[in-house]
Protein backbone atom coordinates (compact mmCIF):
# COMPACT_ATOMS: atom_id res chain seq x y z
CA UNK A 1 0.00 0.00 0.00
CA UNK A 2 1.25 3.49 -0.80
CA UNK A 3 1.79 5.95 2.03
CA UNK A 4 -0.49 8.96 1.59
CA UNK A 5 1.17 12.04 3.12
CA UNK A 6 -2.16 13.88 3.25
CA UNK A 7 -3.50 11.05 5.37
CA UNK A 8 -0.39 11.28 7.59
CA UNK A 9 -0.97 14.99 8.10
CA UNK A 10 -4.72 14.62 8.70
CA UNK A 11 -4.25 11.77 11.15
CA UNK A 12 -1.64 13.70 13.09
CA UNK A 13 -3.80 16.85 13.15
CA UNK A 14 -6.68 14.73 14.46
CA UNK A 15 -4.53 13.22 17.20
CA UNK A 16 -3.16 16.62 18.16
CA UNK A 17 -6.68 18.02 18.53
CA UNK A 18 -7.37 15.69 21.46
CA UNK A 19 -7.60 17.10 24.94
CA UNK A 20 -5.18 16.01 27.64
CA UNK A 21 -5.71 12.30 28.36
CA UNK A 22 -8.52 12.15 25.80
CA UNK A 23 -8.17 9.23 23.40
CA UNK A 24 -9.30 7.99 20.02
CA UNK A 25 -10.42 4.40 19.74
CA UNK A 26 -8.71 2.98 16.65
CA UNK A 27 -12.04 1.59 15.40
CA UNK A 28 -13.58 5.10 15.29
CA UNK A 29 -10.95 6.94 13.25
CA UNK A 30 -13.15 7.31 10.15
CA UNK A 31 -15.66 9.30 12.20
CA UNK A 32 -13.31 12.27 12.55
CA UNK A 33 -13.81 15.07 10.00
CA UNK A 34 -10.25 15.07 8.63
CA UNK A 35 -10.30 11.28 8.20
CA UNK A 36 -13.81 10.61 6.89
CA UNK A 37 -12.70 10.41 3.23
CA UNK A 38 -10.11 7.67 3.83
CA UNK A 39 -10.73 3.93 3.88
CA UNK A 40 -10.16 2.33 7.26
CA UNK A 41 -7.32 0.21 5.83
CA UNK A 42 -5.55 3.38 4.64
CA UNK A 43 -5.85 4.95 8.09
CA UNK A 44 -4.59 1.76 9.80
CA UNK A 45 -1.64 1.56 7.41
CA UNK A 46 -0.84 5.23 7.98
CA UNK A 47 -1.08 4.82 11.73
CA UNK A 48 1.32 1.87 11.62
CA UNK A 49 3.80 3.98 9.62
CA UNK A 50 3.63 7.01 11.94
CA UNK A 51 4.16 4.69 14.91
CA UNK A 52 7.23 3.28 13.13
CA UNK A 53 8.44 6.84 12.48
CA UNK A 54 8.19 7.59 16.19
CA UNK A 55 5.42 10.20 15.79
CA UNK A 56 2.90 8.30 17.93
CA UNK A 57 3.73 6.10 20.93
CA UNK A 58 2.64 2.49 20.59
CA UNK A 59 2.08 1.82 24.28
CA UNK A 60 -1.73 1.68 23.88
CA UNK A 61 -1.80 -0.17 20.55
CA UNK A 62 -1.87 -3.90 19.90
CA UNK A 63 -1.98 -6.28 16.95
CA UNK A 64 -5.50 -7.34 16.02
CA UNK A 65 -6.77 -9.79 13.45
CA UNK A 66 -7.79 -6.97 11.07
CA UNK A 67 -4.74 -4.76 11.62
CA UNK A 68 -4.28 -2.91 14.87
CA UNK A 69 -6.41 -2.14 17.87
CA UNK A 70 -6.30 0.01 20.94
CA UNK A 71 -6.31 3.74 21.47
CA UNK A 72 -4.28 6.80 20.58
CA UNK A 73 -3.75 9.47 23.23
CA UNK A 74 -1.03 11.73 21.92
CA UNK A 75 1.81 12.53 19.58
CA UNK A 76 5.41 12.13 20.65
CA UNK A 77 7.78 15.09 20.82
CA UNK A 78 9.08 14.10 17.38
CA UNK A 79 5.49 13.92 16.09
CA UNK A 80 4.78 17.45 17.31
CA UNK A 81 7.99 18.70 15.71
CA UNK A 82 7.10 17.19 12.33
CA UNK A 83 3.52 18.44 12.50
CA UNK A 84 4.75 21.94 13.29
CA UNK A 85 6.50 22.00 9.92
CA UNK A 86 3.44 20.93 7.89
CA UNK A 87 0.50 22.26 9.95
CA UNK A 88 0.03 25.51 8.05
CA UNK A 89 -2.26 24.94 5.03
CA UNK A 90 -0.28 27.40 2.88
CA UNK A 91 3.03 25.69 3.63
CA UNK A 92 1.48 22.27 2.98
CA UNK A 93 0.10 23.47 -0.39
CA UNK A 94 3.53 24.80 -1.39
CA UNK A 95 5.16 21.48 -0.51
CA UNK A 96 2.53 19.50 -2.40
CA UNK A 97 2.83 21.79 -5.45
CA UNK A 98 6.58 21.21 -5.55
CA UNK A 99 6.34 17.42 -5.35
CA UNK A 100 3.18 16.97 -7.42
CA UNK A 101 5.02 16.13 -10.69
CA UNK A 102 7.12 13.43 -8.98
CA UNK A 103 6.07 9.79 -8.67
CA UNK A 104 7.49 9.45 -5.18
CA UNK A 105 9.13 11.65 -2.60
CA UNK A 106 11.16 10.60 0.42
CA UNK A 107 9.89 11.79 3.77
CA UNK A 108 13.05 13.77 4.46
CA UNK A 109 12.54 15.73 1.24
CA UNK A 110 9.00 16.70 2.32
CA UNK A 111 10.40 17.88 5.61
CA UNK A 112 13.17 19.86 3.89
CA UNK A 113 10.69 21.51 1.51
CA UNK A 114 8.36 22.40 4.40
CA UNK A 115 11.19 23.95 6.38
CA UNK A 116 12.32 25.91 3.31
CA UNK A 117 8.75 27.14 2.70
CA UNK A 118 8.52 28.23 6.34
CA UNK A 119 11.77 30.15 6.11
CA UNK A 120 10.66 31.82 2.88
CA UNK A 121 7.37 32.86 4.47
CA UNK A 122 9.12 34.36 7.52
CA UNK A 123 12.06 36.49 6.36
Amino acid sequence: MKLDYDCVRNLMLTIESLGYRECINIDNLTQYPLLKDYAQEQIYYTLERIVEAGFVPNKYLFEATDGIGGAIYELTWQGHQYLDTIRDDGIWRKVKDKVQPLKSVPFQELLRLALHAMQSANP
